[in-house]
């Protein structure tokens, strides 16, 4: 009933999300901004070849860049442009087939390469002058003369957006903390969520659902919580057994929120409280069915064992895993 009534509210939040997204808005910047970019780049090459320049708009920047720096290597013509070095690679190598560069090998390294602009080049160069003039004043205008403050705006956005992506972003404001009995309902809801499609519970599993702080933490193990926003989206259980060995069990995450690496943030948790705690070994059970999870604990060089009969799981636990610390 409750993964019923989640869907229903999930639902409602998610028409009620769509219905307010500004059309116009942020969620919008990239398409806009490819458009101006796509109109910009069609305008100064419809330019050019009314003007029978014989000149691409694409050839300009890295063109420009090589006649103020001659002898540039094309890493750093790449780094200057911000662009990959396969990128400008395919570039150069247009300019030098139009005898517009020359290239030849670095003499620092001879894997790179130096570029030079040709006479050719200049003169192609100096033949645009006219209408550089033209774009670069029409640009100012449609700007209010704001050109170069808009250029840093946007130079300090691209500098933000390549640091992080949007996932690492999101992962940094999602919390690890220790159970609080706060989250008992929601911790009950979340693990019972993935046990009822797949599996059955047993006692044990619920005596853990009914109360975690005494059927866990109370007898020497631990739980953990990844929290957003103060709301429950993932956690991990580990019992103590003895000083010597701890069992990792229940570790899951909300549907929605899966695919973001969550289970790794999860994991690496674990592994540094039994190293903290001076355990020996992790000991986990699974289901043959749960292929990602499985995954998942081979990455962390966790070593299938044979199934041995004191785990308190029921049929569900057809494999074993374990982790030498």
């Amino acid at each position: 009933m409750y993964m019923a009534n989640l869907l229903i509210d999930k639902a409602t939040e998610s028409e009620q999300y769509l219905e307010n997204i500004d059309e116009n808005g942020v969620l919008l910047m990239g398409w806009r901004l490819k458009k101006v970019t796509d109109n910009l780049f069609k305008q100064v090459q419809d330019l050019y070849d009314k003007r029978k320049r014989n000149f691409k708009a694409v050839w300009f920047t890295p063109l420009i860049t090589i006649y103020k720096n001659p002898d540039i290597e094309l890493k750093t013509l790449a780094e200057k442009r911000k662009v990959t070095a396969s990128a400008i690679t395919q570039i150069v190598k247009e300019l030098e087939k139009n005898n517009l560069v020359k290239t030849k090998k670095s003499k620092e390294d001879q894997r790179s390469k130096t570029i030079k602009i040709t006479k050719k080049g200049i003169e192609l160069l100096t033949s645009i002058i006219p209408d550089l003039n033209l774009i670069e004043e029409t640009i100012n205008e449609l700007l209010s003369h704001d050109f170069h403050s808009t250029l840093a705006k946007l130079e300090n956005f691209s500098q933000k957006l390549s640091e992080s992506s949007f996932e690492e972003r999101y992962i940094e404001k999602i919390k690890i903390i220790k159970y609080q009995d706060k989250y008992k309902k929601d911790f009950k809801e979340l693990n019972e969520s993935w046990f009822n499609p797949m599996f059955s519970q047993t006692d044990y599993d619920r005596k853990q659902f009914r109360n975690p702080q005494k059927s866990i933490i109370e007898k020497g193990g631990e739980i953990f919580l990844l929290v957003s926003d103060d709301e429950l989206i993932g956690n991990i259980c580990l019992i103590h057994h003895d000083n010597d060995n701890i069992e990792i069990s229940k570790m899951c995450v909300r549907k929605d929120f899966q695919g973001l690496g969550l289970s790794k943030l999860l994991m690496n948790q674990a592994i540094e409280y039994a190293r903290e705690k001076k355990y020996n070994r992790i000991t986990l059970y699974t289901n043959s069915q749960l292929s990602s999870a499985i995954e998942l604990y081979r990455k962390y060089n966790f070593i299938q064992e044979t199934v041995d009969s004191k785990h308190s799981y029921g049929d569900r636990a057809d494999m074993q895993f374990k982790l030498y610390l």
